[in-house]
């Protein structure tokens, strides 16, 4: 039965990654881009085999980076940060270099003791 809930979890996740609206990026400790759905693609303007592997700092601004840096370490030290779940309005950073608004909400979970944005 736990089986075919897995199963179940592992297909709503595919469908809401597949979604072309929202840009649904996934990152580890290392900051690294482990997954990027066809909204992140449309909004950033990388495509999935150009940004898989790289740094998460190639779509935010150079002004916000220590921001953001500061943020993952509070959620890694175990101090979640309020803007954890709530949509904030923040500026991306499109493939062109330029900045753009965008509303981002950030969430994380823990899989076999890693840590995933």
């Amino acid at each position: 039965m736990k089986k075919l809930k897995l199963q179940e979890l592992s297909k709503h996740y595919l469908a809401i990654r597949g979604s072309k609206n929202d840009a649904i990026i996934t990152s580890d400790k290392s900051k690294t881009i482990l997954s990027w759905n066809k909204g992140a693609e449309n909004l950033f303007g990388y495509s999935e085999d150009e940004i898989l592997g790289k740094p998460i700092s190639i779509i935010i601004p150079i002004h916000l980076r220590k921001y953001h840096d500061e943020g993952m370490e509070n959620v890694i030290n175990g101090n979640e940060p309020r803007v954890m779940g709530n949509a904030l309005e923040v500026t991306g950073l499109h493939k062109s270099g330029n900045e753009f608004p965008i509303e981002l909400t950030l969430g994380h979970y823990i899989e076999n003791g890693e840590i995933f944005f």
